[in-house]
């Protein structure tokens, strides 16, 4: 190691395999590996605003995903919590998004920066629960020592208020706020609910949940229009409250265990619980009477469920089997599920073609592997000891999350950023054969990368910013900057005058002889820089949805745009600066690959054939010719064939002519890891 950094001989895994086979002409031989033993993380909470769901996983990751098509869901964003804890996530309606958790503080999140925006400490422990007023101007904050600390947020900013008088020491686990903004409700640990007067401090009146002798813990609360208060406590009840006189209407013991969460149709008929016991439940209200009924329960989860949202007509699930599960109505008995592999949409697996090297991300450590794909063409005797792990590499602050990582194509560098830094590394040999990691110093104004590339040649390094920029670095002098493109704003770059974007860089690629960089953003921008002038050169059409992936053609004066609606997909000539004639006609996958409505998240070329394209999303590779048209009218497109179906695909890349290699991810292997599920009660055994 150096500086800090570490080197361990092999990567702490279990090599599980590699099977080889020859498919089609166009895809030549197919390796599918195992060995990458990448493991998702539970789902703790859920945040909605108009389309987007913000989703607050156990490492403190928080997703961003677009549910606006409904065909094709996606992760537009991610936030590292390498500093923060989060339990709760609060989005208000103008736009901000706020988290709290055991770490006492709140925090607000700015969305296109991908970091934190501001912090402020609670004064009052760890912290349970958070909820936005609905004039959106304040913050209440639930807290482990029984206080309830406020924020105000009205000025754009995020100040300490002050702390409502405690009425115990009992830890309050969720809370809401009146219609009117003028009271706080709260659940606590010792099983009441009690009623806050925001203006006084004071806790004005309680409910009694359970008369147990052990205090039921309250996990969740919601308030409906009608102002009747909704619980859901550890006893697996889920009751309503009239508001007036603290009285229950109903109750419904239809959980085994804790309820964790709760959801309300928008039209306040339908509310859904949730909980350890893996089942939704769903109960309606009557028309004519105000008497709910239980209707119908699902377990499609197979481990607790800790979080419950509603989006229009549309019910999202999430809980420690780390899927994000989509119920297509607000009715379950009529619902179809949809499920949303946890896996992130950017690549994990990064790929030294010329050196047939392998580069795995871990969430806090790099796992180098050499595939042996030239050593098994010469010997098959070889075939055995191959994925050969060859060394993991430590960071020098192992507490600090890797937001991404790249690997070059000679094989010679490694680049990887965390939250705070951007660092490159040449890897070398000593006389023992062993692999040492040298750290080139890189120049001061290099800011953390939220995607890096190296370019084909091997000779700079492309570093995508939280500041909208793209950093490219020459690795012959790396001290400076050679050039620093601003994708938000090329209109500095061009006369003609483009209009400033917002947002944050999606997705970066270089063509194949390192002449052209392209961009693109978190809305329908993409960009394109040449690396031989350092100019900005044209920015492409607008879609009628952001892009999902983009590619160079190998003929380097074509880039290849997958799109989120329908998967259609667009092929942009640079000499013409304009669309082909092929992607007017042709450009939509057809809808039998659809069905699944996964986002293809990668494309490759086989450069034996670079007439056919490959677009793998995480379950499948879909190959397309662009030099054959579509079948007559109502048939089949004959250059449409589906390569593959995987599980949990995390990379795909031709590492040699005719050589594709897949790595996945086996959903069995996964599942091994998760604690164990609640323990059904069977009733009617023998």
């Amino acid at each position: 190691g150096t500086n800090g950094e570490r080197m361990e001989r092999t990567p702490k895994a279990v090599v599980s395999g590699e099977q080889t086979q020859d498919t089609n002409k166009h895809a030549g031989k197919l390796h599918l590996c195992h060995f990458f033993e990448w493991q998702p993380t539970a789902i703790v909470t859920f945040a909605t605003h108009k389309t987007h769901l913000a989703v607050a996983r156990a490492n403190n990751d928080i997703e961003i995903w677009d549910v606006n098509n409904k065909d094709c869901f996606h992760i537009e964003r991610r936030l590292y919590g390498d500093t923060v804890h989060v339990r709760s996530l609060v989005w208000t309606r103008s736009g901000r998004l706020f988290s709290s958790g055991f770490d006492g503080s709140v925090t607000e999140w700015d969305l296109d920066g991908l970091c934190v925006k501001h912090k402020a400490d609670a004064y009052a422990g760890p912290i349970w629960g958070l909820s936005v007023s609905n004039s959106g101007t304040t913050l209440a904050a639930s807290c482990d020592d029984g206080r309830i600390s406020l924020f105000d947020i009205s000025q754009g900013g995020l100040d300490f208020m002050r702390s409502l008088q405690p009425a115990g020491t009992a830890r309050l686990l969720c809370i809401t706020w009146s219609a009117d903004d003028k009271e706080v409700i709260t659940g606590g640990a010792d099983g009441l609910v009690r009623r806050w007067n925001v203006q006084s401090g004071r806790n004005t009146s309680q409910i009694i949940v359970s008369s147990r002798a052990r205090a039921t813990l309250i996990w969740t609360i919601a308030l409906l229009r009608d102002k009747t208060i909704i619980t859901g406590d550890s006893t697996g009840s889920t009751s309503l409250w009239d508001d007036k006189t603290n009285t229950l209407l109903q109750t419904f013991q239809s959980h085994e265990s804790d309820v964790l969460a709760l959801a309300v149709s928008q039209d306040d008929t339908i509310i859904y619980s949730a909980g350890i016991d893996h089942k939704i439940c769903q109960f309606k209200l009557t028309e004519g009477t105000h008497s709910w009924v239980y209707t119908v329960s699902n377990r499609d989860h197979s481990h607790d469920i800790n979080a419950l949202a509603m989006i229009g007509s549309r019910l999202f699930s999430g809980g420690n089997d780390t899927q994000l599960l989509q119920y297509t109505t607000f009715l379950l008995e009529r619902s179809k599920t949809k499920i949303e592999p946890p896996c992130p949409h950017q690549s994990l697996v990064h790929f030294a073609q010329g050196v047939d090297r392998v580069l795995c991300q871990n969430d806090y450590t790099l796992d180098l592997w050499a595939l042996g794909l030239a050593a098994q063409s010469a010997n098959k005797k070889d075939r055995k000891a191959y994925p050969l792990p060859l060394a993991r590499i430590v960071p020098k602050d192992p507490k600090k999350r890797i937001v991404c990582s790249t690997i070059s194509p000679n094989g010679k560098y490694i680049a990887y950023a965390q939250t705070h830094c951007t660092k490159l590394f040449m890897l070398t040999h000593d006389g023992t054969n062993q692999i040492k990691l040298k750290k080139i110093p890189l120049a001061a104004d290099v800011l953390p990368g939220i995607s890096l590339l190296f370019t084909p040649n091997s000779e700079m390094l492309v570093v995508a910013t939280r500041r909208r920029t793209l950093q490219v670095v020459s690795l012959r002098d790396p001290d400076s900057i050679l050039k620093e493109f601003d994708h938000a704003e090329p209109s500095h770059e061009d006369p003609s005058g483009l209009k400033s974007i917002t947002g944050s860089i999606a997705t970066i690629a270089i063509s194949p002889d390192s002449q052209w960089l392209a961009s693109g953003g978190t809305d329908t921008t993409i960009n394109i820089f040449s690396l031989d002038t350092f100019k900005f050169y044209t920015q492409l059409p607008k879609f009628s949805s952001r892009h999902i992936s983009l590619a160079f053609h190998p003929g380097c004066r074509t880039l290849v745009v997958m799109t989120g609606d329908k998967h259609k997909f667009y092929l942009y000539d640079l000499d013409t600066k304009s669309l082909n004639d092929w992607t007017r006609e042709f450009s939509t996958i057809p809808p039998h690959f659809r069905s699944r409505r996964e986002p293809f998240v990668g494309i490759t070329f086989n450069r034996a054939q670079p007439s056919v394209i490959n677009f793998w999303s995480r379950r499948m590779i879909v190959q397309v010719d662009i030099n054959k048209p579509p079948k007559a009218a109502g048939m089949q497109r004959f250059n449409f064939r589906n390569l593959v179906e995987g599980e949990y695909v995390l990379g795909a890349e031709y590492m040699f002519p005719d050589q594709l290699v897949v790595i996945e991810r086996p959903w069995r292997h996964v599942i091994t890891a998760f604690p164990p599920a609640f323990a059904r009660v069977k009733q009617y055994a023998t």
